[in-house]
């Protein structure tokens, strides 16, 4: 769990299940509660992250992060 206060705005967030690693390491996936709270802020919001692949210099050749906000739904995808 991390917490940031910015501006009277703190944000949380919360591993909602463990993370995966490959054998070298490198995050596979994610999944995190964001929270944030403030004067009349009480907001929350899921953000996963799967589909990683690696080059050799363990850089991100792709991904997808999907941000689920009520009923919204986000998806971001790198493509290689």
């Amino acid at each position: 769990t991390q917490s940031t206060i910015d501006s009277g705005k703190t944000t949380t967030e919360e591993d909602k299940q463990d993370r995966t690693y490959d054998t070298r390491g490198r995050m596979l996936t994610s999944q995190i509660l964001m929270t944030e709270n403030g004067t009349g802020l009480s907001h929350s919001y899921t953000v996963s992250t799967s589909g990683i692949t690696y080059n050799t210099l363990s850089q991100i050749l792709q991904m997808t992060r999907t941000t689920i906000d009520g009923g919204k739904t986000t998806i971001e995808a790198d493509k290689a």
